[in-house]
């Protein structure tokens, strides 16, 4: 049974390494260079990584002080903007492809100018106003008055 225990402390995961980097790959393993930050626990290349990713943070670039888009001119502007910081080389192509597709969707969203259902306005008289006769009816002569025949 000893032989055992010691056979799977050999598979288990070492203790992390203080003067390691602590990042991991997705396949599971680790860095292998020293830390260059003892308070992050990150080597000098993933300590840049990570402060790229934390500035790349472009949401007052792309939509500046819109919280809604209700129109398709301010979706139009997010995708001009969109393009400005790809040509810069601030947004990665695919990022940018996942942000209009997702504009994409906003379009698809926002109502057409000429799509609105229109207002119906129906405008008969009443009853009241049809048992009134009208003022210039009453002075007008009838047509029965033109084929009276006079005795």
């Amino acid at each position: 049974m000893n032989e055992q225990s010691a056979k799977s402390n050999v598979f288990k995961k070492p203790l992390a390494d203080p003067t390691r980097c602590q990042h991991s790959f997705p396949s599971g393993r680790r860095c292998r260079m020293p830390v260059a930050d003892l308070h992050a626990g990150l080597c000098a290349h993933h300590f840049r990584e990570r402060l790229v990713r934390e500035e790349a943070d472009l949401s007052t670039a792309l939509v500046g002080k819109l919280k809604k888009f209700e129109t398709a001119g301010e979706v139009n502007d997010v995708l001009s903007r969109l393009l400005i910081l790809v040509s810069q080389d601030r947004v990665s192509p695919r990022r940018a492809a996942v942000m209009a597709y997702i504009c994409n969707l906003l379009l698809r969203s926002v109502p057409k100018p000429g799509n609105e259902v229109p207002e119906i306005i129906v405008d008969m008289p009443g009853p009241e106003t049809a048992e009134e006769p009208r003022q210039e009816e009453s002075q007008q002569p009838s047509p029965s008055d033109y084929f009276r025949v006079k005795t």
